[in-house]
Parts: structure tokens; sequence; C-alpha cells
């Protein structure tokens, strides 16, 4: 659940920080009007957003529950109905669209509907997301990789993977302190962030879209996503296993 929360969290403020990057890409100077403009979208944005996943949806699966609607597909409905509404309200804010499909997924839990059609929506969009919409999205990233870089940017490619690994687990033990739990702890979590790697192939290619890196530098960090997330099982398995051998698992 640390690590889950820890995700979340840092790949929102990853996107809500792209998404002002890319606005800053493409304006032409520093207009502190347009800035402060672009501020409050944002703020706006989350606080629709947040309002309508506290309070407006869990009235609905109230609502749905008390008209014994059982029929999973209405529900289906209803969640690409929010998602898509919420990457709408993302895109009228001058973010990603995929900032609103992540802050749907925060509000649309299994709670708000009954357990058995919960059952039936969690092994639907498994099979959906997993078995269909993944392979696409990285056999699509895959297209613009270049193994050449391999070759001709080695260097770059471990010193970014080398400081992607350190950031992630040195970064993650130092602000782990304040929670009393000790530093050994915090590496452990940390290696566990490591397996973070889908949002930032996504924040890849939408940089390499709009032209604000090149497509060296994507292959770059899409290989860095891959070798991190290869150091989950191993590195997790041996910090987890050192916590429980000092009895402080």
């Amino acid at each position: 659940y640390v690590m889950m929360a820890g995700a979340l969290i840092s790949d929102t403020l990853a996107l809500v920080i792209f998404s002002g990057i890319t606005n800053f890409a493409e304006s032409s100077s520093v207009d502190l009007q347009k800035l402060l403009l672009i501020s409050g979208k944002i703020i706006l944005f989350f606080g629709v957003t947040i309002s309508i996943g506290i309070f407006l949806l869990p009235r609905l699966g109230t609502y749905l529950a008390k008209s014994k609607v059982n029929n999973s597909t209405a529900y289906f409905t209803m969640i690409l109905i929010v998602t898509f509404g919420y990457c709408e309200l993302a895109e009228l804010a001058g973010m990603h669209s995929i900032l609103g499909a992540f802050m749907a997924g925060l509000f649309l839990k299994g709670n708000l509907f009954p357990k058995n059609i919960t059952k039936e929506l969690n092994k639907a969009f498994y099979d959906v997301s997993i078995g269909f919409m993944a392979p696409i999205f990285f056999v699509s990233a895959g297209f613009f990789v270049d193994p050449a870089v391999f070759r001709t940017d080695l260097g770059l490619l471990i010193l970014i993977t080398t400081l992607a690994i350190i950031g992630k687990i040195a970064g993650t033990a130092l602000f782990y302190l304040p929670s009393r739990n000790g530093w050994r702890e915090g590496l452990t979590i940390g290696t566990g962030m490591n397996g973070r790697g889908a949002v930032e192939i996504i924040i890849a290619g939408i940089g390499l879209e709009m032209g604000i890196i090149d497509k060296t530098i994507f292959s770059i960090l899409v290989f860095m996503a891959i070798f991190t997330t290869l150091t989950v099982p191993v590195l997790l398995k041996w910090t987890t296993g050192w916590l429980r051998n000092r009895g402080e698992l």
C-alpha cells in the first residue's frame, strides 16, 4: 500500500509538472499572466475532479445499488463515461488526457459497486487492458525505439539508468526517515518504486510527439524504464529478506 500510494502521488505530480512544461514549451515567451492562468486551470481541474470523486460518484454508486441494477455492462459503460469525462476535463485545463484517466482511476473503486459486479468488472478491465491495450501501447512505443543507442550513446544510457535507480532508491530512503520506520525499510520501498515505468514511457512519447525530445533520448528513456523495472524482482526480494532476517519486516 505504501508503494502504491507513493507511486500514485509521484506519478500525479510528474504529470502535473509535465503539463506545465508542455504549456511552457508551446509558448514562445514567458508570460506571468499566462502562467497564472495555467496554474488556475490546473487547480480548478483538481478541485472539480476530486469533488466529483468524493461527493458525486459514491452517491451514483449507491443509487445504482438501490435501483438493483445487476447488469455489469451498465456499470462498465458508466466507468467509461466517467473516465472519458475526466479526460476531457484534463484537456480543457490544458493538460494531457492521461492525467484525467489517472484521476478517474483513483475514485472508481470497487466499493462503489456490488461485490459480484466488482468481480466481473475487474476481470473485464484486466482482460481488456492487459490482453489488448497494453500490447498495443508497448508495440506502438517500440516503433520509435532505436536499438542503435547501445552503440552510439551507451554512456548516456548507463548514466541515465544509474541516476534513475539511485534517485528512486536513495530518494525514497531519504524522505522515509521522518516516518521513523528506519532507513532500511526506506531502501526496501525504494527498490519497489523502481518498478514505475509505464507513465514515464507515456510522458516520453508525448515529449517525442511534441518535439521536446528526439528519438535518441526517447529510446534511452524507454530502455531506462525497462531496466529499472527488471531490477525490482531481484532487489525487492533481497531487501525484504534483509528486513526479515533482522526482524524488521
